[in-house]
């Protein structure tokens, strides 16, 4: 499952649980927000992973 699935799955989830109309924005807000830690999360184990490679020597 992709970032975008999760992040839909996510929107679903909160909309139905928060209502569709009358509460969009907290719904928004929310989805918002665990897309952002999402992509935190992204980025924070990408630097992890590109750290334990270790330094690239540059050559030519």
């Amino acid at each position: 499952m992709g970032i975008r699935e999760r992040i839909g799955w996510m929107y679903e989830l909160l909309s139905e649980a928060f209502g569709r109309p009358r509460e969009r924005t907290v719904t928004v807000g929310l989805a918002s927000a665990a897309a952002a830690a999402a992509v935190m999360l992204f980025s924070w184990g990408s630097n992890l992973s590109l750290e334990a490679a270790g330094p690239r020597v540059a050559t030519g």
